[in-house]
């Protein structure tokens, strides 16, 4: 049987499928059975020979397969790029996505020998619209680049480590999902002059543009997956300090952010205090579990003083952010700082660091809030939690907590010591503890009503009042 990720491939499959049927011409004639019925892009030449054609077609339906049958994005992405190996020469190929506003890029899923690049995102600037031209490859990558609109991006350590790897040449197809492009997906090579028109037109006759888009569909509902499971593990944190630590290391596990932490806001002593780490990389600096930063300091103070997001993106640039980080971890280039807020007020700020610049963008952020606001949820449930039990410890009488339906949620040991007990098991009953009429439970219109030993309550007052009474021992009944 197949699973339900299985089946969300089916259907892309199914739609790429249709994908290519609308493209042929209107006729019956299937669009893969007829070379001259597909329709290309603006680089699309001249007819192929038959046997050319169905090579084309049989590459196709093994992307299709691999769409229907592999749910894990990373290796869907390397199956198909081995399919398009039999038909365009390349060494790496790196499907990349742009931020929103494409100012920036950022490599997804990659094939062949790794480049470690210092940025995680890369600026697109003068590169903006170059995906939307019909010429989408460089003959010689840097002197293309040289040559081109921003020569100044020569310079990026991110193009001299490619080029130093060994890359010489490019060709890429845009990634558009509802008309708008995505990202793309790009081919590099060791050999200069190795793309043309030609190779353009051969990834779009073997719809790897629109087999990205399932790469990308893919990777979402991968995310989507790990937000619902952190979600509910959120919910089942026992304590503060068990949600912060769950948090952090869920998020670090999942992303791979070099370093995630959730600092605590101490307003009476006016001082951060470190609450829970995760360190990812075995030579990282790792803060000390005492540590502590006055509320004006760093990138912290500046997002308590904003009461929002704070994105540096590179600690040696003359910014805001840049001034006000402070170089605790020589190797961090990048810090993303949100505030965790509850009843208005700033309790915690979750602290995200990257060894790469330009590592945080609107996406991220936008993850990231998704999870911070169920964190205020579970963070509000456990303060008035919390703030109850204090409640209860300290009133003189005996209090119970209970359901409308009578099921005791939480008494305090004044209670306790009335029922003769030391602790109350969940789902036990008010009726288990009746003794001698010492306390009754009526029910009007057959919804329970709770009294206490020689008070009533009226159904309009039920739910939050509470009922006295001094027959045995004073006990006070509170409806949830």
């Amino acid at each position: 049987m197949a699973t339900p990720r299985q089946k969300v491939g089916m259907v892309e499959a199914r739609e790429m499928v249709v994908a290519s049927s609308q493209a042929a011409a209107p006729q019956s004639e299937p669009a893969f059975a007829n070379p001259e019925n597909l329709k290309l892009g603006p680089t699309a030449a001249p007819n192929l020979e038959p046997d050319d054609s169905n090579k084309f077609k049989q590459g196709r339906q093994k992307i299709f397969r691999l769409i229907a049958g592999v749910p894990d994005y990373r290796e869907l992405f390397e199956q198909i790029v081995k399919v398009a190996e039999g038909f365009v020469e390349f060494d790496w190929a790196n499907l990349f996505i742009y931020s929103p506003g494409r100012e920036y890029s950022r490599l997804v899923c990659g094939y062949g020998p790794p480049i470690e690049y210092p940025s995680r995102w890369f600026p697109v600037g003068a590169y903006y619209g170059w995906l939307d031209q019909p010429k989408t490859w460089m003959e010689d990558l840097e002197q293309d680049i040289r040559n081109g609109p921003a020569p100044e991006m020569a310079q990026r350590p991110d193009l001299k480590i490619s080029i130093d790897a060994g890359t010489r040449a490019l060709i890429a197809v845009p990634v558009r999902e509802g008309g708008e492009i995505k990202g793309g997906l790009c081919l590099l090579s060791k050999k200069k002059g190795l793309y043309s028109a030609e190779a353009r037109q051969t990834m779009e006759r073997l719809m790897l543009d629109q087999a990205m888009v399932a790469v990308l569909r893919a990777i979402e509902r991968d995310e989507n997956f790990f937000i619902t499971g952190l979600v509910k593990k959120i919910a089942e944190a026992k304590d503060l300090r068990d949600l912060a630590r769950t948090v952090v290391d869920e998020l670090a596990r999942f992303y791979d952010f070099d370093n995630t932490e959730i600092w605590k806001v101490n307003a009476l002593r006016r001082r951060f205090e470190i609450l829970a780490q995760a360190l990812r990389v075995k030579d990282g600096t790792r803060t000390p579990e005492d540590s502590t930063l006055p509320l004006d300091k760093g990138i912290l103070g500046l997002t308590y003083r904003r009461g929002n997001h704070v994105i540096l993106d590179n600690p040696k640039g003359d910014s805001e952010e840049a001034r006000r980080y402070l170089p605790f971890a020589p190797e961090i280039q990048s810090e993303l700082c949100i505030p965790i807020c509850l009843l208005g007020r700033v309790l915690w700020i979750l602290n995200v660091e990257d060894r790469r610049t330009c590592a945080f963008t609107p996406l991220e952020l936008a993850t990231l809030q998704r999870v911070i606001t169920e964190m205020q949820v579970t963070l509000d449930r456990m303060f008035q939690r919390d703030f109850l039990n204090q409640v209860l410890d300290m009133f003189p009488y005996a209090v119970v907590v209970v359901q409308q339906d009578g099921n005791v949620l939480r008494c305090n040991e004044h209670a306790l010591h009335m029922f003769e007990r030391d602790t109350i098991s969940s789902g036990d009953n008010l009726t288990l503890y009746r003794s001698n009429n010492a306390l009754e439970i009526r029910t009007r219109n057959e919804v329970p009503t709770e009294t206490g030993v020689a008070g009533r309550c009226s159904p309009q007052d039920r739910k939050g009042q509470k009922w006295e009474g001094n027959l045995r021992t004073d006990i006070q009944v509170y409806a949830a």
